[in-house]
């Protein structure tokens, strides 16, 4: 008689959305990109398949 494979999980997708604000100091708007995107790709090396759409940047105050 052959063993039976149970199958005990089953792969499941998630998409999430999330809303994401932050507030950088640095000397120019270029400073506070590349600071930002050194943030958002330690994440994505975190969370593969990590999307992440940069929507703006503005002097705060």
């Amino acid at each position: 008689m052959k063993p039976t494979h149970l199958r005990t999980s089953r792969p499941y997708h998630i998409t999430a959305y999330c809303r994401f604000a932050a507030t950088l100091c640095a000397p120019d708007p270029e400073a506070v990109e590349d600071a930002f995107n050194d943030q958002v790709q330690a994440a994505e090396d975190a969370l593969p398949g990590l999307i992440v759409d940069h929507l703006k940047v503005e002097e705060d105050g």
